[in-house]
């Protein structure tokens, strides 16, 4: 019985507390590791909701800056249409198609109808991790204001919302 007693080692009970002390170091890794990878995926979603709103600005200023015969729904600021000579917009309209924005180029042919007609405003490359969800156009006074909503297509509750206001040239 002595000589169990003085064998050396660890007791039942150090080694259940030293493996208690692994587990909770262990969860709070894991914790700390998912939670930076969702500040991960909302960082990188942003970054380039950034850039692809960016782009969709400049390519919205080109389309707005030289539209003429702008037409608003009833009483309110919405376009309901515009022309633009340089896009071979006649009487046209935006529109948002799988997620995508584009120009209807003629209130003549519905949008539902795939055609010439649709143009998309910027090519489908551009939207790498993101898809448009909502889009707003008004104008009063010489003035386009607006908004549109991009949404990431990998994690449906990352959304940003961008606003933009461009004054028309002719």
């Amino acid at each position: 019985m002595d000589k169990l007693k003085s064998s050396k080692g660890f007791s039942l009970l150090e080694t259940l507390v030293a493996l208690i002390i692994v587990l909770l170091v262990a969860s709070c890794v894991t914790i700390g590791i998912s939670a930076s990878n969702r500040v991960y995926k909302r960082s990188l979603f942003v970054s380039e909701s950034d850039l692809t709103a960016s782009t969709i600005d400049i390519a919205l200023s080109d389309v707005l800056r030289y539209a003429y015969d702008i037409n608003c729904a009833d009483d309110t600021n919405t376009v309901s249409s515009f022309s633009n000579k340089n896009y071979s917009i006649d009487d046209g309209h935006f529109v948002i198609k799988q997620g995508f924005l584009y120009i209807n180029t003629t209130n003549d042919i519905s949008d539902d109808v795939i055609g010439d007609h649709l143009k998309p405003l910027i090519g489908g490359s551009t939207y790498t991790a993101s898809k448009m969800t909502d889009f707003q156009l008004n104008y009063n006074d010489g003035e386009f204001t607006g908004s549109y909503t991009l949404q990431s297509k990998m994690y449906s509750d990352l959304s940003k919302t961008f606003t933009f206001s461009f004054r028309t040239i002719s």
